[in-house]
């Protein structure tokens, strides 16, 4: 199996036993983790790291508020993996999500599609959708991730993205996917800053401003 990309949804083979997560966690967290997955619900691809076994695929799942909001990291043989998607789709969660949130973030994602931008979440707002569970709260940001391709539509996103943060008086978090499969957090990008971190499959990375936006240009 070719590797996952950060924050894409994968499903676990429910017949899972506690032998086949890798690294050894211990005895609540695996219990944690069983039953999630006999739920039915997907964990989260991660980037890895050096307690991950090697040929193990890096998941996650964060419990909900009710049980401490847990982010619990954990890997499974690839064979384990039952199926795989890319994030939802903002317009998949809206509906989830609190009734003052709808109409802002409808707009937002109406704004995104205009400049050729598929808007995709991750984060509390994307848990509360695929579990049913309260996850976000009146605190909570709405973590986006956008792949721009180019350096017109990021231009673009960025300033959208800051409008409607003052209009809508909501937060959005998120990242930019770049060529290549690297992310950096929209807002450094926003706020000009010389160095940003680059979040790769397997480490994080400063970059120069102009190394990031470089790929954007050659990529157009």
């Amino acid at each position: 199996m070719a590797e996952i990309p950060r924050h894409h949804l994968a499903w676990v083979d429910p017949g899972i036993t506690p032998a086949d997560l890798l690294p050894g966690l211990e005895a609540a967290p695996v219990e944690a983790v069983l039953d999630w997955i006999a739920l039915g619900r997907p964990a989260i691809a991660r980037r890895s790291g050096p307690c991950d076994a090697p040929g193990g695929v890096p998941l996650g799942v964060p419990l909900p508020p009710r049980r401490g909001k847990r982010r619990i990291a954990f890997s499974v043989p690839a064979q384990r993996i039952a199926a795989v998607r890319a994030p939802l789709l903002l317009e998949e969660a809206i509906a989830s999500l609190p009734p003052a949130w709808r109409g802002p973030l409808a707009h937002l994602d109406a704004g995104l599609h205009l400049l050729g931008l598929t808007a995709r979440v991750y984060g509390s707002a994307s848990w509360q959708h695929l579990t049913g569970e309260p996850y976000v709260t009146p605190d909570s940001d709405v973590d986006l991730l956008l792949e721009p391709g180019e350096r017109k539509v990021l231009d673009g996103a960025l300033a959208l993205l800051s409008r409607w943060e003052r209009e809508a008086g909501l937060r959005a978090d998120g990242e930019v996917v770049l060529p290549g499969g690297a992310a950096v957090a929209w807002r450094e990008l926003a706020l000009g800053r010389g160095m940003l971190l680059l979040k790769h499959r397997r480490w994080l990375e400063l970059w120069p401003r102009s190394r990031v936006l470089a790929l954007l240009e050659r990529a157009a």
